[in-house]
């Protein structure tokens, strides 16, 4: 499998090139919600070593990324599956494809129960690197062709990676915490085990993994928009049976998602650096651009499941 992405099987992925994660600022009150939704599903389901299957641990570390994939409206959206099929149980995991605008696989999170150090870490990658490239074989059937993000977990340990269908390529994340060279640089986020750790450093362990996890979603929404310009490029605006919308349209959500992206960076270095009131207004911003950028998306794609707007008026009806 090594040798499918040129590099060599002796390594170890040791001789990946690799690319640079960073932490998207989220709001304080939005980290609240997303503190809470662990709160709950740790007091429903257990801390994630209490779980023995993929799935039990999914619904756990489901929290560090709820509210985030929500912020999308539906733009990208969560598809849980087995994308490729096998009759060994260690070949088996539970994984969450993140797809794009209906179809477009941008992000795999793959959850396995242990995936630890040494040859057993190695098949897990050898497998992720399998599904991403059967996500990226789905991804061109439909004409697209986008950098695909891998997340290998266990619910406690989190790796990042990314393959490149076009070049063949499969490369490891690093997070740091600032652009500057020399940064530090981190190959895995580990969350201490919750029933050890105190409140607060769990919860200062899980800012970076959800701030890293959004800037990975970030990541994969321009790489989907910049598909999609492509596809208005080749195909114009519609093909007779679909609006696929214009390239300007599609071009102005791409321009104010970058500048998303690049506040959110912004303002997780600020933090960072100990001005959380500076980061806060910052996130503030990035917000407020990825919205224009959401409704800047052409109507053909606009999607929302909108229900608390009329919680009021349902609530005072019901019995």
């Amino acid at each position: 499998m090594a040798q499918r992405v040129h590099l060599d099987p002796h390594a170890m992925v040791g001789d990946a090139p690799t690319f640079q994660v960073h932490r998207a600022r989220i709001r304080s009150q939005e980290f609240r919600q997303i503190i809470q939704d662990f709160e709950i599903l740790g007091n429903q389901y257990g801390p994630p070593a209490d779980h023995l299957t993929e799935a039990g641990r999914s619904r756990y570390i489901s929290a560090a990324f709820n509210h985030i994939v929500s912020w999308f409206h539906l733009m990208i959206y969560n598809r849980p599956e087995n994308f490729v099929e096998s009759d060994s149980p260690k070949k088996n995991g539970l994984r969450n494809y993140f797809k794009c605008f209906g179809g477009c696989t941008i992000l795999v999170l793959d959850i396995r129960l242990n995936f630890g150090i040494g040859k057993d870490r190695l098949n897990y990658i050898a497998q992720l690197i399998a599904e991403l490239e059967a996500c990226n074989l789905s991804n061109e059937k439909q004409g697209f062709s986008v950098p695909i993000v891998g997340i290998l977990c266990d619910g406690s340990s989190f790796e990042y990676f990314s393959y490149d269908g076009y070049s063949k390529s499969f490369s490891r994340g690093l997070l740091v915490a600032k652009s500057t060279p020399g940064s530090t640089a981190i190959a895995r986020v580990t969350l201490p085990p919750i029933t050890q750790a105190t409140g607060v450093e769990y919860i200062r362990a899980l800012r970076p993994l959800c701030e890293s996890f959004y800037f990975l979603l970030l990541k994969g929404f321009l790489a989907g928009l910049e598909a999609y310009i492509r596809r208005a490029r080749d195909y114009g605006a519609g093909d007779g049976t679909r609006n696929y919308g214009s390239e300007s349209e599609w071009e102005l959500a791409l321009a104010k998602a970058v500048f998303a992206r690049n506040k959110s960076v912004e303002a997780g270095e600020t933090a960072i650096e100990g001005n959380v009131q500076g980061a806060e207004k910052l996130a503030d911003e990035a917000r407020m651009l990825l919205e224009e950028s959401l409704t800047s998306i052409p109507s053909g794609y606009q999607r929302r499941v909108s229900l608390m707007a009329n919680f009021e008026i349902a609530d005072s009806l019901t019995a």
